[in-house]
């Protein structure tokens, strides 16, 4: 997962649902990804926004993939 093209492309990102404590966006190119609400405080979470301010949570993510993809083959 490359997310360096989803942040050149400044794309948006929309909320799709609440499940266990995270909130789940989606980028315009069809990412998803989790943002965990615990510890957040008095963060506001817009029902769509800019994805690069989400990079932290979508590079966690993208991270969380490849390491189940790299384990997935070599087994």
């Amino acid at each position: 997962m490359n997310i360096e093209n989803i942040l050149q492309k400044n794309e948006s990102v929309s909320f799709m649902f609440f499940l266990s404590g995270k909130l789940w966006y989606r980028t315009e190119s069809g990412f998803k990804f989790p943002v965990p609400i615990k510890g957040s405080g008095q963060s506001v979470f817009l029902s769509e926004d800019r994805a690069n301010r989400f990079y932290p949570y979508i590079k966690a993510h993208a991270e969380k993939l490849d390491e189940k993809l790299a384990k997935a083959k070599a087994a």
